[in-house]
């Protein structure tokens, strides 16, 4: 199964929230490109829908990576995370806490999209998740 938009936020936002990088793969590259991505963002982990595409395009990929062995993790599907209940327990369930990050540390890595000799990583550091966080905030 692919992972729908609400588990997939909120297993990026959870990443960031232990002080982790994200650096969310568009599905449409192919497995070249993403092994290229993946050596040069140093991934340590990646985290794949279940689907069968998914998983193929990752295995092709962390096969062609010489030298190091990248960790990979089913993603979680929303009944993973989410239980529906007919009546929900009333509980007051704490927040885990948030990791003290650094905030310079890069947050979140993007990637260019284009030709393949043209493939940028973009980084950005996790105090610009925070800023504008606040701003928002303060508008309010």
């Amino acid at each position: 199964h692919r992972t729908d938009t609400i588990t997939y936020f909120c297993l990026l936002v959870g990443i960031l929230r232990m002080g982790w990088t994200v650096f969310p793969l568009s599905p449409r590259n192919n497995a070249e490109v993403v092994t290229e991505l993946l050596e040069k963002s140093n991934a340590m982990h990646i985290i794949v829908s279940s689907d069968s595409s998914m998983q193929n395009l990752a295995k092709a990929s962390l096969k062609s990576i010489e030298g190091r062995d990248i960790p990979t993790l089913t993603a979680p599907n929303f009944r993973d995370l989410f239980t529906v209940e007919e009546e929900p327990a009333q509980q007051d369930i704490d927040s885990p806490p948030t990791a003290i990050l650094d905030l310079d540390a890069p947050g979140a890595i993007l990637h260019s999209s284009g030709p393949h000799r043209l493939l940028r990583l973009l980084s950005f550091p996790s105090k610009c998740n925070y800023l504008k966080e606040r701003r928002v905030t303060r508008n309010q």
